[in-house]
């Protein structure tokens, strides 16, 4: 009988000795509670349970990072599209500068690693000087405005534009830059302006009004 446990270490002990410690492996064993022999069957559920939720959770890891990149890469052509348009309509913008004498402009952003967190501002130089747009009059802060919707609409050209009184706040001398900057813009498109402006309707190539004669109105080109 012996031989069957001569793998383990022999005790040399005396009889209490050993006894107690008997005793004290019995209460520990008795400390585990009754063997539950469907455990082994518990445990091979569990654990194929726990392989098919890694299983979903690599899976799903694998869509994330796909998903991640994509849109990673949407981003970088949002960049891309934000940044092109930015550079045609920032050039546009100075180059109408040449046509109107309020010095020169141009944009700028003050995040441009940013740009959809950034501010757009507009920068403008007269006399080798910096001014800021409060500097400028009112009708040459129209001027300014109007530039910047043209620049923004050139970058896709429309056939023709109308514009209702955008010369209501401009005197004499504003009219005129207003007039010579549509003039050079009609290359390309056809410009309706709807103006009591005679600076703006003089340097019109036609010109359609409305009178009222004898209580009708009369159509006058």
């Amino acid at each position: 009988e012996f031989k069957n446990y001569s793998e383990f270490e022999m005790l040399d002990l005396p009889k209490d000795e050993l006894s107690k410690i008997i005793s004290e492996v019995e209460r520990l064993i008795a400390g585990l509670g009754n063997v539950n022999l469907a455990s082994i069957d518990m445990y091979e559920k569990k654990k194929a349970e726990m392989d098919e939720i890694e299983t979903r959770i690599s899976t799903l890891n694998t869509e994330r990072e796909a998903i991640m990149s994509m849109i990673a890469e949407i981003d970088d052509r949002k960049k891309e599209a934000f940044n092109q348009t930015y550079r045609v309509v920032s050039s546009n913008f100075s180059n109408m500068f040449k046509y109107v004498d309020v010095g020169e402009g141009h944009l700028y952003m003050d995040k441009p690693t940013s740009p959809f967190e950034s501010g757009l501002f507009i920068k403008l130089r007269r006399n080798n000087k910096d001014y800021s747009l409060d500097a400028l009059s009112g009708g040459e802060k129209t001027l300014v405005a109007l530039m910047f919707i043209f620049a923004l609409q050139l970058f896709k050209p429309a056939p023709f534009y109308i514009l209702d009184e955008i010369d209501a706040a401009l005197d004499k001398a504003n009219s005129k830059r207003l007039s010579e900057l549509i003039s050079r813009m009609a290359n390309d498109s056809q410009f309706i302006v709807v103006s009591h402006n005679d600076t703006v309707m003089s340097s019109s190539e036609s010109v359609i009004g409305v009178s009222k004669t004898g209580g009708a109105s009369r159509v006058v080109g």
